[in-house]
C-alpha cells in the first residue's frame, strides 16, 4: 500500500471488550450517526455489479463503499478488506488516493480487550498535505482520535 510517496495515519486505542464485539458495533452502519456525527456521517455499501444495498459485515473486496464525512462530503471507495482482524477501502479523490483501513487486534496484554487501529494512507500528488506537521495531518489525525474514543463510548456502554 504505502509507497515512497505516500503519507501514514494511524490513530489507535484500547477498548474493554474483544474484537468481535468491537467490530460488530462498527460495522453496523445504521448506527454510526447515534455515536459519531463529527467525522464520519455515514456509510453505505453496495455490492458491486449489482448495486444492491447490503449490510457493512458482509462486505467482499471490490464492493463500493460510500463514506459521508462532514469535512469532504460523500466519496466512493472500492472495498479491499473484510476479514476478523482488518476492514478496509480505498479510493480517490482531490488529487490523492487514500487507503482506509480499522483493524481490530487482541489487546497485547491478553485480556480480552481490543487494541482498535484506524489508518489511512495518502498516495499521489496531492499526499504531501498529509505529511508530518501539516495543518491538515492534525486535523485528520483529531479526527480519527475523537472517532476511536466515540466507537470506545458505544461499545464500552459509557
Amino acid at each position: 500500500m504505502p509507497s515512497f510517496n505516500s503519507a501514514a495515519i494511524v490513530q489507535e486505542i484500547t477498548i474493554n471488550a474483544p474484537p468481535e464485539k468491537v467490530r460488530e458495533c462498527l460495522l453496523n452502519f445504521d448506527n454510526i450517526p447515534r455515536w459519531n456525527n463529527k467525522s464520519i456521517k455515514g456509510l453505505a455499501l453496495r455490492r458491486a455489479g449489482t448495486g444492491e444495498a447490503i449490510p457493512g459485515i458482509d462486505a467482499k473486496p471490490g464492493d463500493i463503499i460510500t463514506v459521508s464525512s462532514g469535512q469532504l462530503g460523500d466519496a466512493e471507495a472500492v472495498m479491499e478488506f473484510n476479514t476478523p482482524t482488518r476492514y478496509g477501502w480505498h479510493g480517490g479523490k482531490f488529487g490523492f488516493v487514500a487507503h482506509h483501513w480499522y483493524d481490530f487486534l487482541p489487546s497485547p496484554e491478553g485480556d480480552g480487550k481490543t487494541l482498535f487501529k484506524q489508518c489511512e494512507t495518502f498516495e499521489g500528488g496531492a499526499s504531501f498535505l498529509f505529511m508530518a506537521y501539516s495543518p491538515l495531518r492534525g486535523m485528520v489525525e483529531g479526527l480519527f482520535a475523537g472517532f476511536n474514543e466515540d466507537l470506545k463510548k458505544a461499545v464500552e456502554g459509557v
